[in-house]
């Protein structure tokens, strides 16, 4: 778990600096385990430290004057759900994220499961299975999953873009080029099926789009806003390195990147209007 020296002290920092940034979300802390759900939402005394419960961090964070979401990731690596509703803590602006993690060889990886503990934790919070895969790198175990969250509008991102050994851990892809593997083609496919959702208002760029009739590819982003229960549509693929350590960009520097695709596709989509205005204009022979 977090450390109450440092950790509540680190997100009250980071709040400050991107309070006002809305493409910014929090994400406290990956994958808490061996502790009580008390614990895990109070904080204790743990392995000669004190550990920093989930309230703690969300207080440090609103008391910022922070109002983006909270990402609350459950207990026992984000798969032992039992306590989550029971004991989970309070965001005074109500802009809280559940987030698990469910793999086909984890806990809570059958359907009985996720209506016992997942499908009521979704109805009272948007809800993101911030990691999922299956570690055959096949499809058998993911697909009914990714329909099964589509189902009760929850958001997942697959992991991870690195080359694991299958059997090991769940791989996107065999190698840097990018060629996927079975899952990897299947969580591609199952994302393009995904388009037609209303991620986010439309932004200027888009509108523009709309208004002048130029089709803008769908964008589907990481740092999709998060408004009631739309930020469970938000849809991406987590990153690893090739030595296996997660990478995860800022999200500030992500979600400008996202950001920004939709006005490259306006300037890109004018362009091409304006080549094709000037070709028509050249005199014929």
């Amino acid at each position: 778990m977090a450390n109450m020296d440092h950790s509540p002290a680190f997100w009250t920092s980071v709040a400050t600096k991107f309070k006002s940034d809305p493409a910014v979300l929090f994400d406290l802390y990956n994958e808490p385990n061996s502790i009580s759900d008390s614990c895990w939402r109070d904080g204790c005394s743990v392995s000669g430290y004190q550990a920093a419960g989930m309230q703690t961090l969300i207080n440090a964070i609103r008391s910022t004057g922070a109002t983006q979401p909270i990402v609350v990731t459950g207990n026992g690596w984000g798969n032992n759900l039992g306590g989550y509703l029971s004991n989970v803590p309070t965001d005074p602006n109500g802009q809280m994220v559940a987030s698990i993690h469910i793999y086909n060889f984890t806990g809570c990886n059958t359907q009985s499961c996720w209506d016992s503990l997942v499908k009521p934790i979704a109805a009272r919070y948007p809800t993101v299975s911030a990691e999922f895969g299956e570690n055959t790198c096949s499809t058998g175990w993911v697909n009914p999953f990714m329909n099964y969250l589509d189902s009760i509008g929850a958001g997942y991102l697959g992991w991870g873009w690195y080359t694991a050994s299958c059997g090991g851990d769940p791989a996107l892809i065999t190698d840097y080029n990018g060629s996927a593997t079975a899952y990897g083609v299947g969580l591609r496919d199952h994302l393009r099926t995904q388009t037609g959702l209303n991620i986010h208002p439309a932004t200027p760029a888009e509108q523009f789009a709309a208004d002048r009739g130029i089709l803008l590819n769908p964008v589907i982003s990481p740092a999709a806003s998060i408004r009631a229960a739309a930020a469970t549509e938000a849809r991406a693929t987590d990153l690893k390195s090739k030595d296996g350590d997660k990478q995860h960009l800022p999200s500030a520097a992500y979600a400008g990147v996202i950001q920004l695709l939709p006005y490259l596709l306006v300037w890109r989509a004018l362009r091409f209007q304006a080549r094709r205005r000037r070709r028509s204009a050249k005199p014929r022979a």
